[in-house]
């Protein structure tokens, strides 16, 4: 990517609106009645962004990441690889039925460990109303170098889904802000991870930010184009 390239991609994070006013909804209101629409999650969809990495005292670091989902056997199952400029960073599996979106099993970032939930861990409720959703599961850690087990945790989340609106480029406009709170807990401490995820009907995440609890790091994410269903959005043939 040019210097040029990153130069506009970071204004393009850094200018983007999370929030915006919105019209306020009561609990329970529906602001998804299909998930697939808020949340695209077809065989070889592809979403990429611009990934801002900010340290305290340290430059930004600025790299493109990319989403790729796979269908699997398994009715409903699908798998997103993320990868980072070009390098794999790890896979999450996921299954949506009539219930809603559920994460079966992911690689922990930096951990070196592969977690499977049982039963599935449903994050996101099927139609997704205002107001707040909590869920709980087993998580079974092995390790991503032998596949030896290392511990079994204890998984939740607290889930708060709200209208709001945002003036991003690709999907500017009404949108739905999910602010999430996962914690991993075991015998040896805990892992929580803080989400703010803004998401488009039709565009799916279109900008989020995330902070491991007790690390200074924050990493920023904006769309920057994709496939959905071969459709194209934004300009992907454009980036170097």
């Amino acid at each position: 990517m040019k210097g040029s390239d990153r130069s506009v991609i970071a204004a393009l994070v850094l200018g983007a609106a999370l929030t915006g006013c919105a019209a306020k909804a009561r609990p329970g209101d529906v602001l998804a009645a299909r998930l697939a629409d808020l949340m695209p999650h077809g065989d070889r969809d592809h979403f990429v962004y611009v990934s801002q990495r900010s340290l305290p005292n340290h430059e930004p670091q600025v790299n493109l990441t990319v989403d790729h989902v796979s269908a699997l056997d398994r009715p409903g199952e699908f798998q997103v690889t993320e990868s980072s400029d070009g390098e794999r960073l790890g896979d999450s599996r996921w299954i949506a039925d009539e219930r809603g979106i559920a994460l079966v099993s992911e690689e922990v970032d930096g951990l070196g460990v592969h977690v499977a939930y049982d039963p599935p861990l449903l994050l996101f409720p099927q139609p997704l109303v205002a107001g707040e959703h909590r869920a709980e599961a087993t998580g079974a850690a092995t390790s991503l170098d032998d596949g030896k087990p290392m511990g079994v945790f204890r998984a939740s989340a607290v889930v708060k889904s709200s209208p709001t609106r945002t003036t991003h480029p690709l999907a500017s406009g009404d949108a739905v802000l999910i602010e999430m709170t996962r914690s991993l807990v075991g015998p040896h401490g805990a892992l929580v991870l803080h989400s703010d995820t803004v998401s488009a009907e039709g565009v799916g995440e279109i900008e989020s930010i995330a902070a491991l609890e007790g690390v200074p790091i924050v990493v920023r994410r904006s769309l920057v184009c994709g496939f959905i269903q071969g459709r194209a959005i934004g300009r992907c043939d454009e980036l170097k």
